[in-house]
């Protein structure tokens, strides 16, 4: 009985071999999730070329300074970062 726990064990605590989500092309995502990608990127298209985004330096830094406060501590130095794109 104890061997079947040990193996047991073992089995439940392989790590699984998954690429690292940063290198592109290495992230595959389910076909809703591409779905729900390729929307997104399509919205922000429509608004981006709208003129309806007002472009302010001081608000987007207030912003980011807030969101840089909220960004939990298990986050932060991992590389994951709010961008601002112009």
């Amino acid at each position: 009985m104890a061997g079947l726990f040990a193996l047991l064990l073992i089995v439940a605590c392989a790590t699984p071999s998954v690429p690292p989500v940063g290198k592109e092309g290495s992230l595959q995502l389910a076909e809703d999730e591409r779905h729900l990608w390729k929307q997104a990127k399509e919205e922000q298209r429509k608004l981006d070329s709208s003129g309806r985004i007002d472009e302010d330096p001081e608000l987007t830094a207030y912003v980011n300074t807030i969101a840089a406060r909220l960004t939990p501590a298990e986050i932060k130095g991992k590389g994951l970062f709010l961008k601002s794109e112009s």
